[in-house]
């Protein structure tokens, strides 16, 4: 048995729980994620195989499944990298959980190597505000590595870790089977996010040991904050040094500024210490700079005697706003037992409504730690302190001081099944019928809350929504009478209810349009779930985040599984386990337990209310006397309406009745006919100047104008490529005489061939000469062999032309001509065509016969013949002279032979 003591009415209760207020087991537990930008960075290398891909993504979903997904809330991005890093998605492309859970889902294993320090360094960009990353507001940034090997670029990591850090961002390294331990402490830079797995299968439920270091969002957007440090001489210099850095990491999780979160610091000992008063700093910066630079003085450990020092840090000469309303907060950290009293000046903090939160370091004494704070957090070393951070962040920016004006609000909503046709609400439900006026009667004044003498009525409010969030009735919150009782039991519905986002969604609206109280309980009349269960758990989360402070779900008969129920409520204490029932003994005493349960939480700032074991039900009293007769009931519930009947018969007709009232005007008429123009009015006066009117549009463009003056002459421009060589010019005239021999020219081309000379004179016969030697003896066919150089001409008997034939001197001229030497310039498709005249004797060319004498072969060809042969054939004819004045480099040939 365990004595706690009720704060404020000093009652002494006898209870049969133990209530733990922020002890070192509690500091342990992880809080889920509630706002942050969470990116994983994931190895895709060529060490993993497929299915330990799928274990690591079983390990970011079970991270996903403990956060509060949102657009507002936790956001999650991914980048998987090999040799190149390559983002899936951003933080600001899903907003709900599904959506995240599926695109991890869909994550393909990308293979390669491990480059570590590329992917960090590419990293750095995605928490930035176009990728959606909050920095700048203030909400977490984390970045989670998971990789199973060694970094094929190990001194490329420490540079873009450090970046990392330097923009605030939260590194956690997760290394499995062959990872590189030194490496991950290099990534993370503290070795408290650093984690490690033998294998795969660890991984997956890895998670259940990682707490997201994440405050929540801080109601708190302004508030007056004092920190008092012990400096007493059981601390030693290293955990003097811990606890000045876990100060300013506390004092980092504010907007510190003078117009939202002032900083006030003081230490003590033997004696309290000034430091800097809460008007003293108006940065972040500067509050760090004097707290790394404060000493310690090693005295004993007054607490009392600093608590009654330091309520001169709350006065308005001081920097506090107290008189405008801005929560005042006082942290107090120690490791020792006070030497003096620390009650009276506790109370008389709390008296100023001053909230003070205390922190237990070590062997201390937990019933003074009670006196000063209602809710101390205790850790075993200074080391552990870092690891509380965010529930004492938390704790500060939820908490508000006591306020002896309690009020609740509890709104009802029904998940019905659905009606035949329009009935009552709690028509064919008869344990609601039974139930609704117990719980509601039980709940209409509670009782014996720790901070309110006097008895507290709550207001009730009733809404029916359906399947789509459209409201089928709604009464609004008023305290408890049988008169709204009747009003509820007479509700009628045509249409089905259902528990689902939509309903959650219309109460949230609900308390935040129509309820100003301190207390929000919303309980709900249910048949099981209409909706996946964690979609519904989402929208739960979201009604608590809105400031309802509990909900409570009472299962109707035939429900088949309560224990989905009791995963959507929240805000029930230690009650949470037993589920709630129409049919349960005692329906109405246990929800008022709940309802008391949230009031003494949010009213009197008491965590948990501690009472015993429900007793037994009592032995049967004696019998009464009997009594008078009771005053006269309520009317009864109306029965059900009744069919139509049958149609009665035709009645009589009737007297004319009286003369009606006048009709409504009737419709404006058509246009008459123009009338007869009237004569002329008198000129009126000029009416006064109109207000500039607007400009009219752009008016068509105009025509061209004429040619402009011709410009200065622009810079000389660079010079231009150099061109190609130009063909040969014509040749230049003929230039003067001198004495100078000139470079010899190149070869000209060849003259066209003159006109022919005029026919010369035949020449007498010649001197008779020596007869020659005889010649070898030549070709049958005539044939020419080409030669180069000289012609050989060959020898041949050569008989006269006879006597008397007119032709006879012309075809000796064209002999000897053909025998002194013809030389011919071929081209290469003509070369072996060249031939030239043989003499001999004439053939009579009209009947192609030779002549008497002739010893055959082809006929002589005269001169001009023999040219326009040349011709045909695409050759030219050359004398002995032209020959001579060819250029070197021609090739001449001579061809002598038959022309055929």
């Amino acid at each position: 048995m365990t004595e706690i003591r009720c704060p404020l009415l000093s009652l002494l209760v006898i209870v049969a729980t133990v209530c733990l207020h922020g002890s070192a087991a509690q500091s342990k537990e992880c809080t889920k994620t509630e706002l942050a930008d969470i990116l994983f960075l994931v190895d895709g290398s060529t060490s993993i195989e497929e299915r330990n891909f799928q274990s690591m993504l079983k390990f970011m979903k079970s991270i996903v499944n403990a956060s509060t997904v949102g657009e507002k809330e936790t956001r999650f991005g991914v980048i998987l990298y090999s040799n190149e890093p390559k983002s899936v998605f951003t933080l600001n492309e899903y907003s709900s959980k599904g959506q995240v859970l599926e695109a991890i889902q869909a994550l393909r294993l990308p293979t390669g190597n491990t480059y570590t320090g590329r992917a960090l360094a590419y990293t750095l960009q995605y928490f930035e505000v176009e990728h959606g990353g909050r920095r700048l507001s203030k909400v977490p940034q984390i970045l989670m590595v998971i990789t199973d090997g060694e970094a094929t670029d190990p001194a490329e990591l420490k540079a873009p870790a450090e970046a990392l850090r330097e923009k605030g961002v939260i590194v956690y390294s997760i290394g499995v089977k062959g990872a590189n331990q030194k490496e991950l402490g290099t990534i993370s830079g503290n070795p408290t996010r650093v984690f490690f797995v033998d294998n795969f299968i660890d991984l997956e439920t890895l998670s259940k040991e990682i707490c997201i270091d994440t405050p929540p969002e801080c109601k708190k957007q302004k508030a007056d904050l004092v920190l008092l440090i012990d400096q007493s001489r059981s601390i030693s210099d290293a955990d003097y040094s811990l606890m000045k850095n876990f100060t300013i990491s506390l004092i980092r999780s504010f907007n510190v500024s003078q117009d939202l979160v002032r900083v006030g610091v003081a230490q003590f000992d033997s004696a309290p210490q000034h430091e800097f008063y809460l008007n003293r700093f108006a940065t972040e910066a500067e509050v760090t700079k004097h707290i790394l630079a404060m000493v310690q003085r090693n005295g004993q450990t007054h607490i009392g005697a600093a608590l009654k020092f330091i309520k001169g840090y709350f006065q308005k000469s001081t920097g506090s706003r107290v008189g405008a309303g801005v929560s005042q907060n006082l942290v107090l950290m120690t490791d020792g037992k006070s030497a003096d009293d620390v009650g009276p000046p506790a109370k008389v903090l709390r008296g100023m409504g001053i909230e003070t939160f205390v922190i237990g370091i070590g062997d201390i004494n937990q019933q003074q730690l009670k006196e000063i704070a209602n809710k101390p957090f205790t850790v075993e070393n200074f080391s552990s302190l870092a690891s509380i951070k965010t529930n004492v962040v938390k704790t500060i920016c939820d908490s508000v001081p006591p306020d002896p004006a309690c009020s609740i609000d509890v709104a009802v909503g029904f998940d019905l099944p659905r009606p035949s046709g329009s009935q009552l609400l709690v028509a064919g439900l008869p344990l609601l019928r039974a139930a609704l006026p117990e719980i509601l009667r039980s709940a209409a004044s509670i009782k014996g809350l720790c901070c309110v003498r006097h008895a507290v009525t709550p207001n009730f409010a009733f809404r029916l929504v359906g399947r789509a969030g459209q409201l089928l009735d709604d009464v609004g919150f008023e305290p408890f009478s049988e008169a709204v009782l009747e009003k509820v039991l007479k509700l009628r519905t045509s249409e089905p209810t259902y528990f689902n986002t939509a309903l959650l969604t219309s109460f949230q609206e609900k308390f935040a349009t129509q309820s100003k109280a301190k207390a929000k309980v919303l309980i709900v009349f249910t048949d099981g779930l209409d909706e996946d269960v964690r979609r519904l758990k989402d929208q739960s989360d979201r009604l608590r985040r809105s400031g309802v402070n509990a909900l409570l779900a009472v299962a109707l008969g035939g429900v088949r599984d309560s224990s989905q129920i009791q995963m959507v409520e929240f805000g029930r204490g230690f009650g949470f386990t037993v589920p709630l029932s129409v049919g349960m003994q005692s329906v109405g005493s246990t929800v008022l337990r709940q309802i008391e349960t949230v009031a003494d939480r949010e009213c009197c700032d008491v965590a948990c209310k501690c009472t015993g074991h429900e007793g037994g039900r009592g032995k049967p009293g004696t019998s009464g006397s009997k009594g008078g007769p009771g005053p006269k009931g309520h009317p009864g519930y109306p029965g059900d309406e009744g069919t139509a009947g049958d149609r009665g018969p035709l009645g009589f007709m009737g007297a004319q009745g009286s003369r009606g009232c006048q009709g409504p005007r009737g419709p404006k008429g058509n246009l008459g006919q123009s009338g007869n123009k009237g004569e002329g009015g008198d000129h009126g006066m000029d009416g006064d100047k109109g207000e500039q009117g607007t400009a009219g549009l752009a008016g068509a463009p105009g025509g061209k104008g004429d040619p402009g003056n011709a410009g200065n002459t622009g810079i000389t421009g660079e010079g231009g490529v150099k061109g190609q060589r130009g063909l040969r010019g014509d040749p230049g005239a003929a230039g003067s005489d001198n004495s100078v021999v000139g470079p010899k020219g190149d070869p000209g081309n060849a003259g066209l061939p003159g006109d022919p000379g005029v026919e010369g004179v035949n020449g007498g016969p010649g001197i008779g000469g020596q007869e020659g030697p005889k010649g070898r003896r030549g070709p049958t066919d005539h044939r020419v062999s080409m030669e180069r150089g000289a012609v050989e001409e060959e020898q041949a008997t050569q008989v006269p032309p006879a006597s008397g034939d007119p032709r006879g001197s012309e075809v000796s001229r064209a002999s000897e001509e053909s025998r002194d030497l013809l030389e011919l310039r071929a081209g290469p498709e003509t070369r072996d065509q060249a031939v030239w005249l043989d003499d001999g004797e004439p053939m009579d060319r009209r009947d192609n016969q030779a002549t008497p004498g002739h010893k055959g072969g082809p006929a002589p060809w005269g001169p001009e013949e023999f040219q326009g042969k040349m011709a045909e054939m695409g050759l030219e004819y050359l004398d002995r002279k032209e020959l001579r004045a060819m250029p070197v480099s021609m090739e001449t040939l001579a061809f002598r032979g038959q022309l055929e």
